[in-house]
């Protein structure tokens, strides 16, 4: 077991990334045995689309929160939504988990329609906002499940 900061172990094992030091830090044994890692490029050609937003439009009265959107995300493809503060960010995950049912267009996961109204659809799917917060539009017993 090795300790100290980050900087004393690499300066330790004259390593120049931590990784590196742990490496060095290992049995002769298995110092020797040890190959890089490699990862392949992904190839989402065949892949299966997780996620599908099909024109997905949010409108509140007459303010468009979200202006049919497109998108198709294979699985296994990490993907970045960014966005200035307002832009429908969250809107657009809320619409996708179904939390909040599109006033325009379509949400799909593997394959199948997300329907606000149905709770397995709920069930299929994690959600983690930004901050905790409890939804107004699902009951204390919905928030909970």
């Amino acid at each position: 077991l090795a300790t100290g900061s980050a900087e004393e172990l690499r300066q330790q094992t004259q390593s120049a990334t931590l990784e590196e030091a742990f490496i060095n830090l290992l049995p002769q044994a298995q110092r020797q045995a040890h190959q890089a890692v490699v990862i392949p490029p992904y190839q989402p050609e065949n892949a299966e689309i997780a996620i599908e937003a099909r024109d997905l439009t949010m409108r509140f009265g007459s303010f468009v929160a979200v202006d049919h959107v497109n998108f198709r995300i294979p699985r296994g493809e990490i993907f970045g939504f960014l966005g200035s503060n307002g832009c429908g960010k969250s809107t657009t995950m809320k619409m996708l988990t179904g939390l909040l049912p599109a006033s325009e267009g379509e949400a799909w996961l593997f394959g199948q329609p997300v329907d606000p109204k149905d709770i397995d659809t709920r069930r299929r799917v994690g959600y983690m906002s930004q901050a905790f917060s409890l939804y107004n539009e699902l009951t204390v017993r919905q928030n909970l499940e």
